[in-house]
């Protein structure tokens, strides 16, 4: 069997919950086409078979480093949701962007190859 990252893990498991949450079926099939990725069905059903046995998502808390002496609580200040919305937006813009230079780029690579 393959193994997988953990981000892929975490994400297989937020699907569950997801679908859980909507009183749908875990099932594999689901699961694949919710992922929008290929991955192989062992890894899925291990992931199924995970989370049926209790095992959920990390949380966002859980996913942030863990503190220094030199920063108390107080002084972390909490990740919001439009925080990560800005984030992302801020992502699928280079995302974008990146995806032109690749266009633009096998386009020259394909007249030079002419």
């Amino acid at each position: 069997m393959n193994k997988m990252d953990n981000s892929t893990k975490q994400r297989l498991l937020t699907i569950c919950a997801e679908l859980d949450a909507k009183s749908l079926p875990i099932s594999v099939g689901l699961v694949k086409a919710k992922a929008k990725q290929a991955i192989p069905l062992p890894n899925i059903v291990n992931v199924i078979n995970a989370f049926k046995g209790g095992e959920r998502a990390d949380t966002i808390d859980t996913l942030l480093p863990q503190q220094t002496a030199e920063h108390s609580k107080e002084d972390v200040k909490p990740i919001t949701i439009d925080d990560l919305a800005r984030q992302i937006a801020i992502q699928q813009t280079e995302i974008d962007s990146l995806r032109v230079q690749v266009s633009k780029l096998t386009q020259a690579f394909k007249k030079m190859s002419q």
